[in-house]
């Protein structure tokens, strides 16, 4: 089986700053996206020349420039939002406390699974696989509980539901009430804009019930 390659490279180009670079064999076309932490990425196709591809982003640095600003004003919102302030510094205390907190809410309402990983990850705060094997990001342990308790309830009830569809919904509500607002809180966090890191390894703990 053929393998795809990519290869990447950093550029600082005038106005815009230090730009990432990624080339990769299935691109159609070159693209930039600007993560939520600021860092402008640009995927680049297999042919496309490095001096093409620096040329593409100077001649956006127009819309780069505001996506740059709004993350700016993301993380300036993000850093002001309420946490919680246990002592998590330790991987293993905030793993042991998500796993705990894991543990009680599912006796509680009756939820099986079969294991969890903790993990520091930058987009999602959770998910249930197939086998009901649950992940848990490693920065959930910094939320306010209400929120940290609808993380973990929305994937247990992926142990029953594998889809989001309105049987998923009517029965993560009955079992969390407040659902509708701790949505809307949710999505005003993000994984990736965490400036106090927990120091872990990539994957923290996995443990079978």
């Amino acid at each position: 089986m053929k393998r795809h390659l990519t290869s990447s490279w950093q550029k600082r180009l005038p106005i815009i700053g230090t730009v990432h670079f990624t080339r990769h064999p299935k691109a159609k076309r070159i693209s930039i996206r600007v993560t939520p932490t600021g860092k402008i990425r640009v995927t680049v196709p297999r042919r496309v020349s490095r001096k093409t591809a620096s040329r593409f982003a100077l001649n956006h640095h127009d819309w780069i420039l505001r996506a740059k600003s709004r993350a700016r004003q993301r993380i300036v919102a993000h850093n002001r939002l309420p946490l919680n302030h246990r002592p998590l510094d330790n991987g293993q205390k905030a793993a042991r406390f998500l796993i705990n907190r894991l543990e009680q809410l599912a006796n509680q309402f009756g939820y099986p699974y079969n294991r969890v990983t903790i993990r520091r990850q930058k987009t999602i705060w959770g998910s249930c696989s197939a086998k009901n094997n649950i992940s848990l990001n490693i920065h959930l342990a910094r939320l306010p509980d209400p929120l940290i308790n609808y993380v973990i309830l929305h994937e247990l009830t992926h142990t029953r539901h594998k889809h989001h569809g309105n049987a998923f919904w009517s029965e993560l509500k009955s079992v969390l009430p407040e659902l509708d607002l701790l949505r809307r809180q949710l999505q005003q966090y993000h994984p990736q804009l965490f400036t106090i890191q927990i120091e872990s390894p990539k994957s923290i703990a996995d443990f079978g019930t």
